[in-house]
């Protein structure tokens, strides 16, 4: 009991003094190595996290941000939601220090364990455009396809025919546009595209 009452009142001081030299002193190093050794004593506390999370964010030190995010991530037990929560997060504190690949790798892993969500469907369609990433963009959709339906569906169908157009995989873009005519013969676009790969292909 002793033992569990002087860790508790050595946790509490430690927040207390990294609270002062912090706010009171300025001294944000000093503070920062408090708040480490208190995930040290315990990596699973929330509230250490957070309170160095604000002073990472203050200080405009996003890539510790970042690696503490990711920290947290890992040790902590958080629900399906906040975990997801964190991941949106963390994807935008990447984007923000413009390291791409990471942010792929983050949106890359909720999405395995949340396969139908439009905001992290988003986020990756975006982050694979700005790289240029085409046959995962490609990969991406195919894969949408599964989660969508009627106009939504037919929107993106198209779109996949227009981008393995753009990478020259012609049997794969007809077979998107057929795919489409059938929803819209009447849809002149579509007829002369449809047209134009089948003649292409012969």
């Amino acid at each position: 009991l002793d033992a569990t009452y002087d860790e508790a009142g050595r946790v509490a001081l430690l927040k207390v003094r990294a609270h002062n030299v912090w706010r009171n002193l300025g001294q944000i190093d000093e503070a920062r190595a408090l708040y480490e050794e208190l995930i040290t004593l315990d990596d699973t506390e929330l509230s250490t996290y957070e309170l160095l999370e604000s002073l990472f964010s203050e200080q405009g030190d996003f890539k510790s941000l970042l690696d503490l995010y990711e920290r947290k991530l890992d040790a902590t037990h958080l629900d399906s939601d906040s975990r997801l929560a964190l991941q949106k997060q963390m994807i935008s504190v990447a984007e923000s220090i413009d390291d791409h690949h990471r942010a792929i790798d983050i949106a890359r892993d909720a999405l395995e364990h949340d396969e139908g969500n439009r905001d992290l469907y988003t986020a990756l369609e975006r982050l694979y455009t700005s790289q240029n990433a085409w046959d995962d963009l490609r990969d991406l959709k195919e894969a949408r396809l599964g989660h969508v339906n009627g106009a939504e569906k037919l929107v993106m169908t198209r779109e996949l025919a227009m981008l393995c157009e753009q990478l020259d995989q012609l049997d794969e873009a007809v077979d998107y546009w057929l795919s489409v005519f059938s929803e819209e013969p009447s849809d002149t676009e579509v007829f002369e595209a449809t047209h134009r790969l089948l003649t292409q292909t012969m």
